[in-house]
């Protein structure tokens, strides 16, 4: 970025869809952050064509260098929640 702002990347896949705040809400959390910190992510929902949640996945509590946790178990379900 130039001028003292930073650039993001936020993926959104062409069947997903986010919440109206989720990216304020997940600039914020990143902004409260230290330096070292290069990755933010939530939760999920999977609704049906009436919108109805069919399941939730919430975020895990992980926090720090997450490297090994994702190599045993990708608790990031899709790119659309970075």
């Amino acid at each position: 970025g130039g001028g003292g702002q930073d650039d993001f990347i936020a993926y959104l896949d062409d069947d997903d869809e986010w919440l109206p705040e989720k990216l304020e809400k997940q600039l914020k959390k990143f902004n409260e952050c230290d330096e070292n910190t290069g990755l933010v992510y939530c939760g999920m929902y999977w609704i049906d064509k009436s919108i109805n949640v069919i399941k939730k996945m919430l975020p895990s509590h992980l926090d720090g260098y997450v490297f090994h946790e994702l190599t045993l178990e990708y608790f990031i379900w899709t790119c659309s929640i970075l």
